[in-house]
Order: structure tokens, then sequence, then C-alpha cells
């Protein structure tokens, strides 16, 4: 009689042990699961990441006149193969109380993520040359920045103490 009890309690142990490892085994498959999610979402988003830098150095590359009125072809479209996938906007807003400052933000669209990337870019306002007679503040004879030859240092190219250089001799 003892021998019959002993083999159904191992039988019983047998059952709870397949069940604990039954449950151990799913907790490890959700977790093995959720780690390939986030190293997809992580790949997806260091692509558009990528991707919204390009975008930015692309529109780093114009002046002032073209930040203003950029392209459309610079405003929004689908990247090449093998990003196809992938999609972007732009928009570039001239900041207000902010002298030739404009704000950018590219937003990249993949499969299943929006990367936003914003930054600020600087670019001066173009100078009119040329409407005054002798070239204005910007240059000319020898008055404004770059002047005639005596502002350069004379024919000789001289410096310091030398006659017609920087220092001015006597």
């Amino acid at each position: 009689m003892m021998h019959g009890r002993r083999s159904g309690f191992v039988l019983l142990e047998a059952v709870v042990a397949l069940a604990i490892l039954g449950v151990a085994s799913i907790v490890l498959l959700q977790v093995r699961a959720q780690q390939i999610r986030v190293a997809t979402q992580a790949h997806e988003l260091l692509t558009a990441q990528a991707l919204a830098e390009d975008r930015i150095s692309a529109i780093r590359m114009l002046d002032y006149l073209l930040l203003a009125d950029p392209p459309d072809s610079l405003m929004a479209g689908v990247f090449p193969p093998p990003f196809e996938e992938f999609t972007w906007t732009a928009r570039v807003d001239l900041m207000e109380d902010e002298y030739d400052l404009f704000g950018v933000e590219v937003e990249v669209l993949g499969p299943a993520e929006r990367f936003p990337l914003r930054t600020l870019m600087h670019r001066a306002r173009p100078v009119l040359a040329g409407g005054e007679a002798g070239g204005g503040a910007m240059g000319g004879m020898g008055g404004g920045r770059g002047g005639g030859a005596a502002a350069r240092g004379g024919q000789q190219g001289g410096r310091g103490g030398d006659p017609g250089g920087r220092g001015g001799g006597s």
C-alpha cells in the first residue's frame, strides 16, 4: 500500500514541475519577443534619425533667400530605396523678433515610428553691392575695409614702421 501512494506522489510532483517549467518558458518567450520588438523599434528610429539629419544637411546648404522660400523638393518627399517606406516633411520659419534666424523642423515618418528633428539656422541677409560712388563703406579708394593701395600697406606691402605700411612711418 505504501508503495502505490509513493508512485502517485512522484507523478504529481512531475506534473507540477512540468507546469512550472511551462510557465517559466512562456515568460522567457515573452521577454524575448519584447526584446525583438524593442530592437526593431530602435533600428527604425536610428534609420529615421539618420534620414532626418540628411534632410537637415540639405537644408543647411541653402542661403538666406532660399531658406525664406525653400523649394518644394526639400519640403516633402519619399526617400529612395532601400528607405522607400520612410517619408519626410520639412518646415522652415523665419523666427519672430530674431535677426536672420530660421527655425527648421524635419519630421520623418516610418512604418511604425515618427521622428521629429528641430534646429535653428542663422543666415545673413544678402548685402546689396555697388549703390554708391567709390564703393561705399565696403571698399573704395582707401576709405573703407579693403580700400586702396595706401590702406593695404602701399605698393611694397610694407608693415609696421615701413613707409606706407600699417604702422605708418614718418
